[in-house]
């Protein structure tokens, strides 16, 4: 029931959600509710890029996963996304 009241939701245009073929490449969405995940902007943590707009986001404090609605649309156009998952800890060269 849950796949149904999203693809309802998708049809309606009220999630703001864009479905482009397969999840194979390119943009990546959510596997919990198929909203697009930002991609984290390199070497500034807390910032990602909108996948809308294409515009940087801040979004400090908040867990990676978190549903957020993009600053860069009105309210009425509700055009939300998730944050990237955190990456695995990458050792620096030479440490164990």
């Amino acid at each position: 029931m849950k796949g149904t009241t999203l693809c309802i939701a998708m049809l309606l245009g009220l999630c703001g959600c864009k479905r482009e073929g397969g999840n194979s490449g390119g943009s990546s969405t959510s596997a919990r509710d198929g909203l697009p995940v930002a991609k984290a902007v390199a070497g500034q943590p807390g910032f990602v890029l909108s996948p809308f707009s294409n515009k940087i986001v801040d979004v400090r404090g908040l867990p990676a996963g978190t549903r957020v609605l993009d600053p860069n649309y009105p309210k009425e156009q509700r055009r939300y996304f998730r944050l990237p998952e955190a990456p695995a800890a990458s050792k620096a060269p030479g440490s164990r």
